[in-house]
């Protein structure tokens, strides 16, 4: 019996798979990997990953604000987020995290997004997709 496999981070919501996005998902279910989960980077995407996730059974969504992302964040995007994540599709906040290699939002704001999104996954007891880079 082979062993299942799971690409926990792939995203196949990017323009590049526009032309043969489902050659690219068949290809990964016949090299084995059963499942496979999308990461959203901010809340256009997160609304786009789970239209995408509906076309394919064996995809699933994380809905998440990168941290390169996270500078408009506020207390409407938590709760856009909250209400994003009762879909049956989802299975993580993320892609989520701290970015100081590109210092494109200041590290407190990253921060203070990283850690409200933090306690929105406890609340909801599901797993976070992070990004960190230095």
């Amino acid at each position: 019996m082979q062993p299942v496999c799971i690409d926990s981070h792939c995203h196949l919501d990017l323009e590049q798979f526009d032309v043969d996005r489902d050659e690219v998902v068949q290809r990964a279910l016949d090299a084995n990997v059963a499942f496979m989960v999308n990461p959203a980077i901010d809340l256009a995407s997160s609304q786009q990953v789970l239209v995408l996730v509906r076309r394919y059974p064996q995809v699933y969504a994380a809905v998440g604000v990168h941290p390169n992302n996270c500078t408009d964040f506020n207390k409407r995007s938590i709760e856009t987020l909250r209400k994003l994540a009762g879909d049956p599709k989802v299975r993580a906040i993320g892609e989520i995290g701290l970015d100081y290699y590109r210092q494109r939002v200041p590290p407190e704001k990253q921060q203070e997004v990283l850690w409200q999104q933090l306690v929105l996954a406890a609340e909801l007891g599901i797993p976070v997709i992070i990004h960190d880079r230095d």
